[in-house]
């Protein structure tokens, strides 16, 4: 199965930002963009979004689950949250959520095509994220920028507003840049 690999963090709106790229009849966010985005062109689409949150992200979760819901091609969903993981400010929280995303990462490059998010969550996630798809394999390394200031309708915390066609000069204003991919590494599939 095709997974989109994400972490969360404060910004739930990233999850859709990354996904209607990636697939966008499923996602019709970008719809009204002028010009496509320079990502891979093999037509291959995530079927699945997979993300990794702390314990702290019950509101996120479920904005997330509202919007996958009000698509006409919901994604399969699936959430992966760290134990004892609230505010994630200590060593201990770090290394569980460091655990967790390598544990989601290899199953996930395990299963069939990957692409991993690194906006999203915090810079340790995103940092252990790049970790775990160099040493997976993954087709594509994804980035949102957006400009700053952020146009208003980019702060939206409506699920629903995420599932319908931005502006075009809205949609225009989002980048989701590809920073490649990476090639499991072959040491992990040599036998002792």
């Amino acid at each position: 199965m095709s997974t989109l690999v994400a972490t969360l963090g404060q910004t739930w709106q990233v999850i859709p930002e990354i996904a209607a790229a990636l697939a966008p009849q499923r996602c019709a966010l970008y719809a009204r963009r002028p010009h496509p985005f320079a990502l891979d062109d093999s037509g291959a689409v995530p079927q699945a979004i997979w993300v990794i949150a702390s314990g702290d992200s019950d509101s996120q979760r479920e904005r997330i689950r509202q919007w996958n819901q009000a698509l006409s091609q919901p994604f399969q969903l699936r959430f992966f949250v760290a134990e004892d993981t609230h505010s994630v400010s200590s060593s201990a929280e770090v290394l569980r959520l460091r655990e967790l995303i390598h544990r989601v990462v290899l199953l996930a490059s395990e299963r069939g095509p990957l692409w991993c998010s690194l906006a999203g969550g915090r810079k340790t996630m995103s940092a252990d994220v790049q970790r775990a798809a160099s040493l997976f394999g993954c087709r594509c390394l994804l980035h949102v920028v957006a400009p700053d200031p952020m146009p208003a309708e980019l702060r939206s915390d409506d699920a629903a507003f995420w599932a319908v066609p931005l502006s075009a000069e809205v949609a225009d204003c989002v980048e989701v840049l590809s920073l490649g991919g990476d090639t499991r590494n072959e040491v992990l599939d040599t036998l002792p």
